[in-house]
């Protein structure tokens, strides 16, 4: 499930996820409001925050690889906020994906990341 959230700075996306990713969580809320941003902003910066997450069905991780190939050079900061060990590993194979700074927060900082993400 994917939980779209308000973040201030209106250039980050900001999202919370739990459970299984599916296509339609992409095609229907996700990647509309990455590509509305983009479409406004040079660079954006995205908050991705993951509890209780237990990975992507086959279409989402499709939808994800595309879109990130394609808009690799889109992203200023991406901050990845979770509990678990094993998403700390999310990060590292998020970076050839992308040429934003990607950065790894433990839940226990995730008001760092809020304003972390939100500075350009």
């Amino acid at each position: 499930m994917l939980k779209l959230l308000h973040h201030p700075d209106l250039s980050v996306s900001a999202v919370q996820v739990s459970g299984t990713l599916t296509a339609d969580d992409y095609q229907k809320k996700l990647l509309p409001d990455l590509r509305g941003r983009l479409a406004l902003y040079p660079k954006i910066n995205w908050y991705f925050e993951m509890e209780e997450f237990t990975g992507w069905a086959p279409g989402a991780l499709w939808d994800d690889i595309t879109f990130s190939v394609r808009h690799a050079r889109g992203f200023d900061r991406i901050a990845v906020v979770s509990g678990a060990k094993w998403e700390r590993l999310l990060a590292p194979l998020m970076r050839p994906f992308t040429s934003a700074t990607l950065k790894f927060f433990p839940m226990a900082e995730r008001d760092d990341a809020w304003s972390w993400v939100g500075k350009s």
